[in-house]
This record gives structure tokens, sequence and C-alpha cells, in this order.
């Protein structure tokens, strides 16, 4: 592999990124936050809780990135910059992992600058890279994985692997089954890949021991609070959400079992994002913009399908075989195309521009949320308890509040034992009987007009809980209220009702 011709190859797609990563570098997401406050708590030696004093809950996606925040967090490194330095940095590790993987498929330089091309240019990658969530490391892992699969070293794809099976709820099963895939494509030293698929899957057995210790649970909670509901409808969402990587994929497989000798080192490494692709679907997708849980598929597959679109027919392979697969991979890099930045961003992000915060995931949320905490701080005794619609910025910004997750991510009950798929959880007489003394709510109605404080035009969880007569009985609102922006330009405000024996 001729290393300078590479290098020179990616720098297209290291421009790009660069230009893509500044354009969105304004954009943080509220839901970061929520590891932030389970990080605050363990640097702070109180463990990975989502209320002091309470059974702990595991409402977080990502213990390795919790872990990291909060090892960062003692040593001074302030939460919120550094999330977002470590996502950037992520997606800049995740591109020249697309640029080996490529190579090791047997793709020239200028077809593996290509798929770095493209995997730089997957919108989600660099929306979601500076947004304080672990996505862009996510995607660098699972990259570093299938480029370990796809070369020739017995152990280059372990540590990826090992940290992938940290990373999220599923990585346990992205590990077992790179594990799984090594193991398959060895035929030398049995006894020794079985020993490094141990290693690899003993920080995701490690995590599950203390899982089960310490939550009690097998699961995380974010797992039932999201991935649960009707089994057909979930698979009819997570199918329309996944379409096109999965059509990608499949191109991928089949070309690629079209080709000669690189084909199984492919089809290892496509054999972790069809993993990947199976749990996104069987979750039923996501809600977030971009396609955010599809950003580690992508950006590895990008460097997969670039090698198989490469000319070239591979030893044993007929030429009509070797036109075949490589057609395969042309569409399959079609069908990665609804997956880009679109060229007027890229033209906006040449210019200088910065990324708007219409076009934020959820608007001025997090700024304004700043705001509100602001206020309870100074309005409200701490150990006051809140409950929130949105658990990220207020819970981490006000520690010393016992919070109730509305939406089930952070909370056991209306997780666990409420039935519905995702932001389709609520329970107004079990958040009720909590007795919150203050409660924050969102409306894109501006409050009073009317003479209405509230209209259900947000949330479903929201509204039941508003139409409770026990809330009428016993919150009052604020007279004060905060407007926001919400996601495309729209108008929304944030309100605070306050329980009026807490006076």
């Amino acid at each position: 592999m001729r290393v300078g011709r590479s290098i020179l190859a990616a720098i297209p797609a290291a421009l790009l990124l660069a230009l893509l990563l500044r354009y969105h570098a304004p954009h943080l997401a509220d839901d970061a936050f929520i590891a932030f406050r389970y990080a605050g708590y363990l640097a702070a030696g109180a463990g990975p809780v989502w209320n002091l004093g309470e059974p702990p809950v595991e409402g977080f996606s990502s213990p390795l990135w919790v872990l990291l925040l909060a090892d960062l967090e003692r040593l001074g490194c302030p939460v919120v910059p550094t999330a977002r330095v470590l996502g950037v940095g992520g997606a800049c590790l995740a591109v020249p992992g697309v640029v080996l993987l490529a190579r090791r498929l047997g793709a020239g330089p200028l077809a593996a600058g290509l798929g770095a091309l493209v995997a730089a240019a997957v919108h989600g990658l660099t929306l979601w890279a500076p947004s304080g969530l672990e996505t862009g490391s996510v995607a660098a892992l699972t990259t570093w994985t299938a480029a370990g699969l796809a070369g020739t070293s017995a152990v280059g794809w372990v540590l990826p692997a090992a940290l992938l099976g940290l990373s999220r709820p599923e990585g346990p099963l992205l590990t077992l089954a790179a594990g799984c895939l090594a193991l398959a494509g060895r035929r030398g030293d049995r006894a020794r890949t079985l020993i490094l698929v141990a290693l690899a899957v003993l920080p995701a057995l490690a995590w599950a021991a203390f899982r089960l210790g310490f939550y009690g649970a097998w699961l995380p909670n974010t797992f039932h609070a999201k991935a649960t509901g009707p089994l057909g409808p979930r698979l009819l969402d997570g199918l329309t959400y996944a379409r096109w990587a999965l059509a990608a994929a499949l191109l991928a497989v089949a070309g690629w079992s079209l080709r000669g000798r690189p084909a199984k080192r492919a089809l290892a490494a496509l054999g972790v994002l069809l993993v990947l692709l199976a749990v996104v679907v069987g979750g039923g997708g996501d809600w977030m913009a971009r396609h955010r849980l599809l950003v580690p598929v992508l950006v590895p597959l990008a460097g997969i399908v670039a090698a198989l679109a490469a000319p070239g027919v591979s030893a044993g392979t007929t030429r009509r075989r070797g036109i075949a697969a490589r057609m395969a991979g042309v569409f399959a890099l079609g069908a990665l195309l609804p997956h880009l930045v679109p060229a007027g961003l890229v033209a906006r992000a040449v210019r200088g521009d910065r990324m708007g915060p219409e076009a934020w995931q959820e608007g001025t949320l997090v700024p304004v949320s700043l705001e509100v905490a602001d206020w309870i701080r100074t309005h409200v005794p701490a150990g006051t308890r809140v409950a929130v619609n949105h658990a990220g910025v207020l819970p981490w910004a006000l520690p010393t509040y016992p919070m109730v997750d509305m939406t089930g991510l952070c909370d056991a009950h209306i997780g666990r034992k409420v039935p519905g798929g995702l932001h389709g959880k609520w329970d107004a007489d079990y958040v009720l009987g909590r007795r919150p003394g203050l409660v924050v709510l969102h409306t894109r109605t501006e409050p009073g007009s009317g003479g209405a404080w509230l209209t259900p035009d947000y949330w479903p969880g929201e509204s039941a809980l508003v139409r409770h007569p026990d809330f009428a009985h016993d919150y009052r609102p604020l007279v004060r209220t905060w407007p926001r922006m919400a996601r495309g330009g729209t108008r929304a405000w944030i309100l605070l009702y306050v329980r009026i024996d807490s006076q």
C-alpha cells in the first residue's frame, strides 16, 4: 500500500470534512446533556446515577462516553467543550479509517479517496459530531473495526471492537459479531483467535455485570424506553428510516459476492454493518435529523462500496462478474446520495457561513433552557423535584434538583412499565404522584392567547398531564414565559407550572 498516494487522495475529503465541521460547529443537542448529568455525578463520586439518593437507572446510551467524560471532568476538563472536541475528533479519525478500509479491499488511491470524500459528505457525521453526543466516536470505532476485519492482521479489529462494545446499547452485539466474523475468516490458529474474541467481549461483559449489580437490570433503561412497542409498526418505521442505507449495504453484499479474493474480507466488514442495520430497523429508527443512528453504518459503507465500484477484476473472477460487481458498487454509491450534504450547503460552508439556529435539532432549546435554569436556581429552593420533557440541559444545569423524566429515558417506571415506543410513553398519574414542585412544559402556541396557557401541540404526554384534573387543581402557571426558536424557525415557548402548596 503506497501511503503517500493514499494521503494525497484523501486531501479533498479532509478539506470537505473541515469545512462541514466548521459549518455545523454551533450545533449542540439537548440529549447530550443527559450523559453530562451522569458524568458529573460520577466525577463527583456519586456514581452514574440520575438522581442522588434514589434507585439508580441507566438512562444514557453510551457507557464509554459517560466514563470518558467523567474521567476528563475529574482532570478539570469542562464537560461541554470536551464532549464537542471528542465528537469532532471521532469524525476526523473515522475518515482516514475509510481510506484504510478501501485500500485493504483492493481500491487504488483514487477510489479510496472517493470513499473518504463520500464519508466526509455524510450529513449526519458533521451535523452530530460537534453536538456533544457520541455519534462521531461510534462512527470511528465502527469504521476501524471494519478496517481491522478487512486487513490481514489477526489483531487489528480487537481494540476498536472492544471499545465499540461499550459505546452503544447494541455495542455488545457488534463486538460479538466482529469476533464471530474474525473467527470465521481465520484459517490459522483458531485458539489464538478465540482468545482475541474473549478479550474483545470482556469490557462489554464487565459492564453487563456492573449493570446487573448496580442497576438491577440486564438491559439499559433506554432500550425499554425506545425499542419497545408493537413489532409490526416498529419494523415498518425502521425500514422506512434505513431504506437507502439498507439498499446500499445489500448491493454491496451482492457485488462483493461476485468478486474474487478480497470478497471474504469485505463481507466480514459488511457483516458488522448489517448487524447494526438490523438493530436500527428493529428499534424503529430514530426521530433525530439526518439519520443519526445510521452514521456509524454510512461512513465505513462509503469505503466498502467505493472499493467495489473501482475498476479491476479480482483473481478468479470472470470479466462479466467483475463488471456486474462494479455496477453494484456504482448503484450502492447512488443509494448513499440521499444521506449526503446537499450542494447548496457545501457552497455556504465554502463561503464561511455557519449553521443557523433554525437548523439545529431543537432550535434554541439549549441556550434558552440555560436561561430557565438560571431563573430556577434563583427562585426555586434546591432539592425541589422538577418534572421535564426535554431531560437534557435543565437536569444537567440543576444537579441539586431531583428530576422526573416524563418521557421515560431516565425513569424506570415509565421506561419499563408503560406500553408504547419511542416518545410514545407517558403516565400522568405517576408524574403527579411524584408531586414535583415544578413542571416544565413546552408549546408552539403563544401562552395566554385565547385564554389558553398550553395547547396540545407539542408532545402528547404533556397534553395528557395538563388535561389531568389534579393538574389544574394543584398547579398554576408562571406569568413569565421563555420564548425560543423551534427547528425550522417557528416560534415556541417554555412554560413553568408551580405546585400551589409549594409556594
